[in-house]
């Protein structure tokens, strides 16, 4: 796992020290992001959950960005 000073964790897979694959970002907030990683970013499909678990956007991600932001907007 790795750790921030910000409370934030990740728990999940590295490729040369950085997320890549499949992992979980805990948010120091109590959000979560689970899904797949490439060079440290949200990259491919993933979920957005916020501290109640309530999906704020499931779907494709792009260097961590959300590939379609109206469906992020509607949650």
């Amino acid at each position: 796992a790795l750790y921030y000073p910000s409370g934030a964790k990740y728990k999940g897979a590295f490729v040369e020290d950085q997320m890549s694959g499949r992992g979980t970002l805990y948010m120091s907030d109590g959000s979560r992001y689970v899904g797949l990683w490439e060079n440290g970013k949200m990259h491919g499909q993933g979920t957005l959950s916020n501290k109640a678990g309530k999906t704020l956007y499931s779907g494709v991600w792009h260097e961590g960005q959300a590939m379609n932001l109206e469906a992020m907007q509607q949650h």
